[in-house]
């Protein structure tokens, strides 16, 4: 690349890093992905001065600043989001100028330290090509299963596990909180508080007000799309600055995204052993095998990371954004370990485990001091101390003031312990668990006798991940620890595995044509894992992993929105303990509160096994009684201002004639024609509420 075209690119770089997200204009409508692009770009304005005052290098990685800036912007811009909607002025009206007024204020206050000359290795013209291809190819990934995401098929809009349940969910919390109501109601269970990470969807959800609330998903999907995208770019910008070499950083690029697991040679085999034909592969949830081989933990990909687990994304980054700081060898300012431990607070209401493992990592990296490692006590513990004070009084914040971390119900309520013990699956098959989950990464534990040669905070975050893993596990949800901590092993792992090629390198060059050798067959073998992932999210014939919207029901969600006050509560049937069941369509496709959803959203949002049931009985009552008087009590006990019995409700209970029967009691508002199949969906208005 010659140095003209070097400077257009880098004068240009901001808007460069987010354009492979305009891949998302296949999937959306452009001015919907105008609109994200354009007002992520002036959200992460706060980040550029913020980045630059914790990375003062000199001449700057300006890849690696730029891109941090949208992770480290967007947790800044959401809680100004959230403060505002507390002062009830959260529009973009206002929010704009703020924004802008931040910047400035963060640019005039926030003075770089003069700092030594940093050698940053720039990207020749082959580099760069190669970078852009990586990117690109990863997100072609990525768009190849959202094309199916809600597709019209006959019986109605399909849905692939995952999505029927992750991106639904983030569909629903965004519909919630457009009302922009701080803390926001729980709309699968209401009168909850929601308790859950939700600062994430702030964003979302104030450009969903401005462009209407059916382009959620589209919305949502642009926006996952520019921040994988954003994410990719940082591991980009991390591995150029701390691997010197072309090959090995090349390879470092590729590793934990293309050879991050060998479950698919498992699910290979067992088709080859059925004698099944390639398609059905399917039938296998892959980077999940692990989970049906040995019972939990599951660790999820990298590649699942970015696809779905879009509120994850801004704290696994600035994994990457700190990995880069603390690998200077420069004394930590107070000030900036202030900057840190906001920042970490922060990153814990977007993703409560995840960022809690942040300032895990953050606190013990910031305790292997200088100070501590020369034996200066005094000092040694200022810098750890005040960095802890910030999580913990935004925890205690989120706890008492928005009530993230537990339900406030009569029979009380506690944080879910974490059972700390060697789970099953590390006991019983440690070395085929660790193989299965991580793949290629795994080369990196090799580098262990080599930790000297390498910045601790990276071996320190592998450890702590590794230990989490393999010791920590959450009652009742057991994965979501392994699932979450995953993506920072897989990070750290690769990182050393890089350090290990280079000080190979320094000792023979043979010894480090074959490592490289190997290592390149150790990726190749990983792919067909990610491959099948990427078909089995496109798939849509396994009805086992599938959930179909019936077009009936989706007509009636419309009329719901459009015909019924946000305030009111609507009911649905209860669903099976099928994994694979129907999730609640009301909170995601109507836009309103239910009085109780399914078991799925009661376990995430954390709502007790006995308030679950109690609700769930009361709902059992009203579809299965056929006394329309006791029906009617329990929706006026119970607050409920309309009964839907939709296309499952049908199947299940059969016509609802009692309460056709019962106009004194119960007022029919909506009625769908039959379709082929002989079905109706009925929406019916309770009378005579209880006021």
């Amino acid at each position: 690349m010659n140095s003209t075209h070097w400077k257009v690119f880098d004068k240009y770089l901001p808007v460069l890093l987010l354009l492979p997200g305009l891949l998302s204009g296949f999937l959306a409508p452009l001015y919907i992905v105008a609109a994200v692009f354009i007002c992520l770009l002036i959200f992460c304005l706060p980040g550029l001065p913020l980045i630059r005052y914790l990375v003062n290098d000199h001449p700057p990685n300006k890849l690696l600043l730029y891109a941090s800036a949208v992770p480290i912007g967007y947790i800044v811009s959401t809680a100004v989001i959230a403060i505002l909607a507390i002062l009830h002025i959260a529009n973009l009206a206002v929010i704009l100028p703020v924004m802008f007024l931040i910047y400035i204020s963060l640019n005039q206050t926030l003075k770089t330290p003069a700092t030594d000359h940093v050698d940053v290795p720039s990207f020749n013209g082959k580099i760069l090509i190669g970078a852009c291809l990586l990117v690109l190819a990863m997100l072609v990934l990525l768009v190849i299963p959202y094309q199916n995401v809600g597709l019209k098929m006959p019986e109605g809009l399909a849905y692939r596990a995952y999505f029927s349940g992750d991106y639904l969910k983030h569909v629903a919390i965004t519909s919630q909180l457009m009302s922009m109501e701080i803390p926001p109601e729980n709309p699968y269970f209401a009168g909850q508080t929601l308790h859950y990470y939700w600062m994430f969807y702030l964003f979302p959800a104030l450009l969903a007000n401005q462009l209407g609330y059916e382009h959620i998903q589209p919305i949502l999907t642009s926006l996952n799309l520019f921040l994988a995208g954003t994410f990719l770019w940082i591991w980009i910008g991390l591995t150029q600055s701390l691997i010197k070499n072309t090959t090995i950083k090349i390879i470092v690029w590729i590793l934990p995204l293309f050879g991050g697991s060998y479950e698919g040679l498992i699910c290979l085999a067992d088709l080859h052993k059925r004698k099944w034909p390639l398609a059905a592969a399917s039938y296998y949830n892959v980077d999940g095998w692990s989970r049906r081989m040995f019972g939990a933990p599951e660790v999820d990909s990298l590649y699942r990371l970015l696809l779905y687990n879009m509120q994850h994304i801004l704290p696994a980054a600035l994994f990457l954004v700190f990995i880069y700081m603390f690998s200077k060898s420069r004394r930590l300012r107070l000030s900036a370990t202030v900057v840190i431990g906001l920042l970490c607070a922060l990153a814990i209401g977007h993703s409560g485990f995840l960022g809690s493992f942040l300032t895990l990592w953050c606190f013990v990296t910031i305790s292997m001091s200088e100070e501590f490692r020369k034996g200066k006590w005094r000092t040694a513990w200022i810098r750890p101390v005040l960095f802890a004070l910030i999580p913990l009084v935004l925890l205690l914040f989120y706890k008492f003031g928005l009530k993230m971390l537990g339900p406030e119900i009569s029979s009380g309520s506690q944080l879910i312990p974490l059972d700390i013990n060697l789970v099953e699956a590390v006991r019983s098959a440690p070395v085929a668990f660790f193989v299965l989950n991580f793949g290629a990464t795994l080369a990196g534990l090799l580098s262990f006798f080599i930790w000297k040669r390498f910045p601790k905070a990276i071996s320190c975050l592998a450890l702590l991940s590794i230990m989490l893993i393999a010791f920590v596990s959450v009652p009742r949800f057991g994965s979501d620890v392994a699932v979450k901590v995953g993506y920072t092993a897989a990070i750290s792992l690769s990182l050393m595995a890089g350090f290990l090629l280079d000080f190979l390198k320094s000792k023979s060059k043979l010894l480090w044509i074959s490592s490289i050798m190997l290592m390149i067959l150790l990726i190749v073998v990983a792919i067909p894992s990610l491959l099948l992932e990427v078909y089995n999210f496109s798939e849509l014939l396994n009805p086992r992993y599938l959930s179909v919207v019936n077009y009936l029901d989706k007509n009636a969600y419309d009329w719901m929105h459009t015909n019924t006050s946000p305030d009111e509560i609507i009911q649905a049937g209860t669903r099976t303990n099928a994994i694979n069941a129907p999730f609640t369509g009301i909170p995601t496709f109507a836009g309103r509160k239910t009085y109780v959803g399914d078991w799925m959203h009661a376990r995430i949002f954390l709502i007790p096994e006995e308030e679950y049931q109690h609700r769930k009985a009361v709902a059992d009552g009203i579809f299965r009684f056929k006394n329309a008087e006791k029906i009617h009590s329990l929706c006026t006990q119970s607050g409920i201002n309309y009964v839907y019995w939709g296309v499952d409700e049908y199947q299940l209970f059969k016509h609802p004639v009692h309460l056709l029967e019962a106009e004194d009691m119960f007022q029919l508002v909506y009625s769908s024609p039959e379709d082929k199949y002989g079905f109706k969906v009925h929406l019916f208005r309770v009378l005579n509420q209880i006021k």
